[in-house]
């Protein structure tokens, strides 16, 4: 994620959930059972609400209809995941929204709420190693969360022309029910139903649109894996620009009707940012590609994934080219690879920002070195009030360190074992990993190995 500056913390609203239990009549009255496994938490050091345990989310297919006038959002979510143990009962992530049913593998089930949890209790137990179906039917109008510090929108945002969704770090849950943390990814599926002649966007390929009643339902999917955080849907007036990026890449650009003028010029350029990363980080990791460029806020863009959005204000003073090469970077570093813990958050941003300055400046090195040496002494300037670059906290988790700080320590790693073996590092990075979620300690590993030798005292010296 990137704003004008950098961009922001999380949104830490609990929405208005209250606790709710809706036994279906048609299950048989059961006595109470403890839980195998109802974990409502991965244990992340900053966000420890996020994710749940006791399974992996295989998909997402995600029925969507918002109303525009209204602002409520009606929705099916159909979730296929697999029980890690011995299920009796499980948590999704879910903030706000009224549940209005739950079923799992077809058989209507118990589900309580408490704070941003849905609590579900199927019928039986979910014996460890089974796939199971859950399907929750909702709706409701989605939160307003805001990013403090820099107080930008999270959410499903509604706007003048229609909405779009931004939700890094804990937003997804605001409009889906998930298991809302990076170190469970999954596919996705989009039906996303608006009336006819207003245009859905979201992750992936589009691969059908369905005109029945005054309603079109646009249905796209994405194939490769996807943290929550990255999913995005836009509605509005969009126009749709179709090209071939390196090795015939299918890329269908979209933005706003209006903004052709500004945008249009800069849309050609993609592709040699795609090609430019791709000799130096390895092939593009997704099956397709497309800039949104919508009406969010001004100066804030998201890595979303095969879809980075952007705001058309931000084309109207010429291509913002640093803030695109970001984005796009990100697809390798944070998109295929993610974090598997929020405080390593720099394996994201710090990448992006290298990979951005190399665009920036082709990659020169006196001027790849200054910009280092700048980062380095706003750093120092910043004095202790700063964390750690490879340990970000909750308030600072999209500061100065995570971005600048952390293309830094790009920068005195290539210089440590020089220009060949430092980008067959990062090709190794995106290789090994992509699809997964990883720690720091993984990139130190990955590292070493590259190198040949031991770089963890080397790296936490700069890191930690």
């Amino acid at each position: 994620m990137l704003a004008t500056v950098v961009v922001a913390a999380a949104c830490d609203a609990s929405g208005p959930d209250v606790t709710a239990i809706a036994p279906p009549s048609s299950l048989p009255v059961t006595t109470t059972t403890t839980p195998v496994s109802a974990a409502a938490g991965v244990g992340d050091a900053l966000y420890p609400d996020l994710g749940n345990g006791g399974y992996d989310v295989d998909h997402y297919d995600l029925a969507l209809a918002p109303d525009g006038a209204t602002g409520v959002l009606t929705g099916t979510a159909t979730i296929d995941a697999t029980a890690a143990v011995a299920l009796t009962s499980f948590n999704l992530d879910l903030q706000g929204l009224t549940v209005d049913a739950v079923q799992v593998d077809g058989t209507p089930a118990r589900w309580a709420r408490s704070a941003a949890e849905l609590v579900v209790t199927p019928a039986a137990t979910i014996a460890a190693g089974t796939g199971f179906r859950v399907t929750v039917a909702y709706h409701g109008v989605p939160g307003d969360g805001r990013l403090p510090t820099w107080d930008l929108p999270l959410g499903w945002i509604r706007t003048d022309h229609g909405s779009f969704t931004i939700n890094e770090p804990d937003a997804a849950r605001s409009w889906f029910p998930a298991n809302d943390h990076p170190s469970d990814k999954a596919t996705f599926t989009f039906h996303i139903t608006v009336p006819t002649g207003t245009v859905a966007v979201a992750n992936g390929q589009l691969d059908s649109t369905v005109t029945e009643g005054g309603h079109d339902t646009w249905t796209w999917s994405a194939d490769d894996p996807m943290a929550t955080y990255l999913a995005v849907v836009a509605i509005g007036d969009y126009r749709f620009q179709e090209a071939a990026g390196p090795h015939g890449l299918p890329i269908r650009h979209a933005y706003l009707a209006g903004a052709e003028g500004v945008v249009t010029p800069c849309l050609a350029e993609t592709t040699s940012m795609i090609e430019t990363f791709e000799s130096h980080f390895g092939p593009y990791p997704f099956a397709t590609f497309g800039l949104l460029v919508s009406d969010s806020t001004p100066g804030l863009a998201m890595e979303t994934q095969t879809r980075p959005i952007f705001s058309a204000t931000d084309f109207q003073g010429g291509c913002p080219d640093w803030l695109i090469a970001h984005e796009i970077a990100h697809q390798w570093f944070g998109d295929a690879v993610s974090p598997a813990r929020w405080q390593d958050l720099w394996l994201n941003e710090g990448f992006a920002t290298y990979a951005q300055w190399m665009w920036a400046t082709g990659d020169d090195a006196h001027q790849m070195d200054d910009l280092a040496a700048d980062a380095r002494s706003a750093l120092a300037a910043a004095g202790s009030g700063l964390p750690p670059i490879g340990r970000a906290t909750r308030d600072e988790l999209f500061g100065l360190q995570v971005y600048d700080g952390g293309a830094a320590v790009l920068q005195r790693l290539r210089h440590e074992v020089g220009d060949e073996t430092f980008f067959a590092i990062l090709r190794r990075w995106v290789a090994d990993h992509d699809g997964d979620s990883v720690t720091t300690e993984d990139f130190v590993t990955t590292a070493s190995t590259v190198a040949g030798r031991d770089l963890g005292p080397f790296l936490h010296q700069l890191l930690f």
